[in-house]
């Protein structure tokens, strides 16, 4: 899952860019009518057109453009070289480390039917290590029974799931510490209490496991849920921690039922608020929530997450499996929403009409994103676009598609014409 990928692409629908600014041409993008990967693995339709720059041909029924030379039975495409009976000159090409990812080269595959063929190399951005600061909910509404045809209760659950994420040989590395709430009682006592001070400090997995299991056992459910001060002491905290651990994420998450019952503020907006100030002010700390067993209760969530930085509460109505897998996509979830263009092969140049995103979820088909221009046109459904037009350093992800990315892997390709959205 977090490793280095190869990609060889299938019929990408292309109209080459412009050399004089690197912009990238119209095409048509997957589910907008056209041909991607996927598409053409499954026996898609065939694209025409595509003027060449460079002195890279494609041919369409068999005929190749400038820079090739004419195939008689393929739709080749090739780069400065031969297309011979639908197979492109390819050879492989050497990986490398990019910068901020490590890089793999592909061998390129002949096409068949008219479909051109490329060759890519996969770059997966370094993430920066990740410190969580887990806050978590010990109220007596987690002592509720779980719905059939699960057994036992929400804490139970919970509990036993937190303790298979520390031991998960995935989220080694991660730095994880610990805290209840309520602590001290009722309020006011629990309002004041000290949520800032962690009952297991922040240490990287898996040697602090033994302790976070050792502290997750001695808890129970005991009183209400004062998530307010709660939130706020887990922030102070990460604020305190970021100054004496530079380089690194910082995040809080919160497990909790949802419910605000007393101390305050009680107000989702006003704890939304908490969360938010935290994302916006330096060092930027999200906050990332799991909701348990909620029902109308998840309302009062998703503002929290999205105003800290992380989209949506991740929401568990099952089995304890389904929990520990939400504190993995929690805490493996995105550093950023911009990544540093890769270096490519060497004697290779960088195109920037030939830079692609993938992703591949922790389970399910990966997806490519298309390229916009603007920000202003990640509102028509996505994707991908550069940090400078004129001259691009980073792949900046649209909003949407980062609040999304959760523990999927990110990989940028270079080789391949860009899958640009449609207009």
């Amino acid at each position: 899952m977090h490793g280095v990928r190869v990609a060889t692409w299938l019929a990408l629908s292309v109209v080459a860019c412009s050399s004089a600014d690197n912009r990238i041409g119209t095409t048509r993008s997957a589910g907008s009518g056209g041909t991607d990967a996927e598409d053409a693995a499954a026996g898609g339709s065939t694209e025409t057109g595509g003027a060449s720059t460079g002195g890279r041909s494609s041919s369409t029924g068999g005929k190749a453009n400038s820079g090739g030379t004419e195939s008689d039975g393929g739709g080749a495409e090739s780069t400065g070289g031969a297309a011979s009976g639908g197979t492109s000159s390819g050879g492989t090409s050497s990986g490398g480390t990019s910068s901020g990812g490590t890089s793999s080269g592909g061998a390129s595959s002949g096409g068949t039917g008219g479909r051109p063929v490329c060759q890519s190399a996969a770059y997966t951005p370094k993430k920066a290590p990740v410190d969580v600061y887990v806050m978590f909910d010990q109220s007596s509404s987690m002592s509720e029974a779980m719905v059939p045809p699960a057994t036992g209760t929400w804490w139970t659950a919970a509990q036993a799931a937190f303790i298979s994420f520390v031991n998960d040989s995935e989220a080694a590395g991660i730095g994880v510490g610990l805290q209840f709430f309520p602590l001290n009682g009722v309020a006011p006592n629990s309002c004041t209490a000290n949520y800032s001070t962690p009952a297991v400090p922040i240490a990287a997995l898996p040697g602090n496991a033994a302790a976070l299991t050792a502290s997750m056992n001695a808890h129970q459910p005991t009183t209400f849920t004062p998530t307010g001060p709660a939130l706020a002491g887990a922030v102070a905290h990460m604020k305190s921690w970021a100054g004496t651990h530079p380089g690194r994420y910082y995040a809080v998450l919160l497990v909790t039922d949802g419910f605000p019952t007393e101390c305050e503020p009680q107000q989702i907006t006003d704890i939304a608020t908490i969360a938010k100030n935290a994302f916006e002010t330096a060092p930027s700390v999200q906050t990332h929530v799991v909701g348990l067993n909620l029902g109308a209760g998840k309302e009062n969530l998703n503002p929290i997450a999205k105003a800290g930085g992380t989209g949506q509460a991740i929401f568990v109505n099952g089995s304890g499996a389904p929990i520990a897998e939400a504190f993995l996509e929690a805490t493996l979830g995105p550093r950023s929403c911009s990544y540093p263009l890769p270096t490519p092969p060497p004697n290779q140049p960088l195109r920037f009409d030939e830079v692609n995103v993938r992703v591949t979820p922790r389970s399910g088909a990966p997806r490519y994103l298309s390229f916009v221009n603007t920000m202003d046109d990640c509102l028509r459904g996505g994707g991908w676009l550069y940090d400078n037009r004129s001259a691009p350093k980073q792949v900046v992800l649209c909003p949407q598609e980062c609040q999304a990315l959760g523990a999927s892997t990110l990989e940028i390709l270079l080789g391949c014409k860009t899958v640009v959205s449609q207009p």
